[in-house]
């Protein structure tokens, strides 16, 4: 394989880190990557020095491993893999066709239009008056608020029903209240981000698989914290906030009674319950997704469950972080894209169905 005759190195941009679940990663500083490196990975690159070649690799491997009749398959696959990414000291390959596609698509599920590059200033003044409050005092706190806001939507979902009498709603009030949630849902996550020293590189608005609007905060470099639960708080901090602010809405409801204004409070403490149920979605890469991503330490669990599958389908090779997925990991990943595909057609067909109502 002439590929491999390449003296390989990493790019200087490229550092390479223990991240979340003291995984080994690479961090590409100017496009802001993060990539996993598989165990034989770590001790491949340990081995680059700007001299080495892809076939000198081979052979210390195979030398270390007699019995394994696949190295030098296994190294260039890597090699490829890094390059296409962009970390390698040589330039990434066109790609063409299938290949193209899929991994535009499953790095890019989302087109972004990003509105505010920093947010530092309203997150670092919030996290220090947050940091005043003491750990023990904080969890009360927060599980009170979260039973209090429960209790409130109920109790007004008993009176007004849980979806209210749309006729008396103020909609003129309702669009623009739903608007400042969503830009509270995102600060929620921003600050949480900034209390575990994570910073926020960009907020904006955008299209999830081209065609489901969201707003978002860009937290990437939450890859960095290896403590599982600090990035399961970062990820169920803006469901918290929904269901905070629907507790707010109930209670407000309740005190205007049955008026045009409480209907209207009613159905935004309603809607905001839905955002928090429509968040915790485990078949988009939701916040609920994530915490889960955080609890169960598997990581881009929804990326590498679709190009298993569809490398599969395709009968191509694996990439080769995939190459050591077994049963029965390969059968979650299945069942996983499954599920995932069966629930964007009926979301599909509910909106198809919606608008054909309304128009």
């Amino acid at each position: 394989m002439h590929f491999l005759s390449y003296p390989f190195q990493l790019q200087k941009e490229v550092e390479m880190l223990q991240g979340a679940n003291n995984q080994t990663m690479l961090f590409h500083s100017t496009s802001g990557k993060y990539i996993l490196i598989p165990e034989l990975g770590v001790k491949i690159l340990r081995m680059l020095d700007g001299k080495m070649t892809g076939q000198d690799v081979v052979h210390v491997l195979e030398s270390e491993y007699p019995n394994h009749s696949s190295i030098q398959i296994l190294v260039y696959r890597f090699f490829r893999d890094l390059q296409r990414s962009g970390v390698l000291n040589i330039e990434p390959e066109e790609e063409h066709g299938f290949d193209s596609v899929i991994h535009k698509v499953s790095h890019r599920p989302i087109l972004k239009l990003p509105l505010v590059r920093t947010i530092e200033a309203v997150t670092v003044f919030i996290t220090r008056m947050i940091s005043f409050v003491p750990k023990p005092a904080a969890r009360i706190l927060l599980t009170g608020i979260s039973m209090g806001a429960i209790f409130l939507f109920l109790w007004s979902g008993n009176i007004f029903g849980f979806f209210p009498n749309l006729a008396q709603v103020v909609w003129g009030f309702v669009v623009p209240v739903i608007l400042i949630h969503l830009i509270f849902h995102e600060l929620a996550h921003a600050v949480v981000s900034q209390y575990f020293g994570v910073r926020i590189r960009e907020a904006g608005i955008g299209l999830l698989y081209y065609f489901i609007p969201i707003a978002y905060v860009d937290r990437t470099d939450t890859y960095r914290l290896q403590n599982k639960f600090h990035r399961m708080y970062i990820s169920l901090a803006g469901p918290f906030f929904d269901l905070s602010a629907a507790g707010v809405w109930a209670a407000i409801a309740l005190v205007l009674g049955e008026t045009r204004w409480g209907e209207t409070a009613s159905l935004i403490s309603f809607l905001g319950i839905m955002l928090m149920i429509g968040n915790l979605n485990l078949l988009l890469p939701t916040d609920g997704y994530h915490a889960l991503e955080a609890a169960t330490g598997e990581m881009v669990l929804r990326r590498r469950a679709f190009l298993y599958v569809f490398y599969r389908m395709m009968r191509r090779p694996l990439p080769s972080y995939l190459q050591n997925v077994r049963s029965p990991r390969s059968m979650i990943y299945m069942i996983y894209t499954m599920l995932s595909f069966l629930y964007m057609f009926l979301l599909f067909v509910v909106i198809g169905f919606v608008a054909y109502t309304l128009f």
